[in-house]
């Protein structure tokens, strides 16, 4: 219980975004994503959205999933437990591998994390962006 744990891009939801499949997989997910936020030292880097959702910045619908992971997971572990994050440079710009090309950069990737949780209080907001992250860290 005293070792601290960040769990990097969402706890790995995979491959979401239209199939038959995904309400199986979300569900699956959550349930174990609920147990790791019964432990208080268990953190989780919302980052890496392409391997969830790929695609998702280029389409309406996915945008809506990946924004609903996201909240949701917030709500599940609080702003205090959560950090955005990109992937870069290891996987492009944030999207499974994706890079600017496609139209996201790291402004664009920040520009969506800012308006999809617009309507939290601005503490919970600076959690999210920084604050969480500099505790985690200890920076």
């Amino acid at each position: 219980p005293q070792v601290r744990l960040v769990l990097d891009h969402l706890g790995h939801p995979r491959y979401l975004g239209g199939d038959s499949e995904d309400e199986a997989k979300i569900f699956e997910w959550k349930e174990g994503m609920r147990a790791l936020a019964e432990l208080p030292q268990v953190h989780v880097k919302l980052s890496m959205l392409g391997y969830a959702v790929p695609g998702w910045h280029m389409d309406t619908r996915k945008a809506e999933l990946a924004k609903s992971l996201v909240r949701w997971v917030i709500s599940t572990f609080g702003a205090n437990r959560c950090m955005f994050a990109t992937n870069w440079p290891v996987d492009g710009f944030g999207d499974g591998g994706h890079s600017s090309s496609n139209g996201l950069d790291i402004p664009t990737l920040y520009a969506h994390f800012a308006e999809w949780v617009a309507d939290l209080p601005e503490a919970d907001r600076q959690a999210l962006f920084h604050k969480t992250a500099e505790a985690f860290y200890r920076i």
